[in-house]
């Protein structure tokens, strides 16, 4: 599905009375997250309401709210589950890592690019941005299952990767925050502005990571004491 477009949910096929199976479960979860989804890319997350959302995914009120409390805890979970979503897709390759550490973080420099240009994180910034006036503590969200999640994966990287000297004493961390700010944070405000040329962002990453090899090389940037 195409950010800021919306598909009807599939109808749930009618189960027997009784004690939910797991399947049943999973359904209604499935059918929930779907719909909480097309509400939000279609009206926003302020205009979005808990009734629509049940009517869509054809469940009760009583189901729906049984499972989030609130809209804000529905819209958490959406979001969450979409950046898993990425996460996964970002992982499917993993096994194709190169050893070569070079070669490792133009690789993982490389992702940080091509997944901006996935109909998935269309969809993932379509929500973000449909709630990104009224949620709280938005900023705060996004950060979470963004942005830190990928500085600690590749801090954790590098980390175990790296052949040279002192590797226990380097700041994996700040080195992570350098290329997901450069790289992810230019690409996220040039893109709101225009559409920028998927070479533009290639030579901006080979920079970067130039920029980082230079630094480990020469002047290491250290754990505090």
């Amino acid at each position: 599905m195409k950010a800021g477009s919306a598909k009807a949910a599939a109808p749930r096929r009618a189960r027997r009375r009784g004690r939910p199976t797991a399947d049943d479960v999973a359904a209604i979860d499935e059918a929930l997250q779907e719909a909480a989804q097309i509400q939000f890319l279609q009206a926003g997350y302020e205009a979005a309401t808990m009734d629509s959302i049940a009517a869509t995914a054809a469940v009760s009120k009583g189901t729906l709210y049984a499972r989030y409390a609130t809209k804000e805890a529905l819209f958490r979970s959406v979001v969450k589950s979409q950046f898993a979503a990425l996460d996964k897709r970002a992982s499917q390759e993993n096994h194709r890592l190169p050893v070569d550490f070079e070669r490792r973080l133009r690789w993982h420099a490389g992702t940080l690019v091509n997944s901006a240009l996935w109909p998935e994180y269309k969809i993932f910034c379509a929500l973000i941005n449909s709630a990104s006036t009224t949620f709280p503590d938005m900023a705060q969200l996004r950060y979470e299952i963004g942005a830190e999640a990928t500085v600690k994966f590749l801090a954790g990287d590098m980390s175990a990767s790296f052949d040279g000297p002192d590797r226990e004493k380097i700041d994996w961390q700040a080195y992570a925050i350098m290329i997901v700010n450069s790289i992810g944070g230019w690409y996220l405000a040039e893109s709101s502005v225009r559409e920028v040329p998927l070479d533009e962002a290639t030579a901006l990453c080979e920079k970067t990571v130039r920029v980082v090899l230079g630094s480990l090389r020469h002047e290491p940037l250290y754990k505090a004491d």
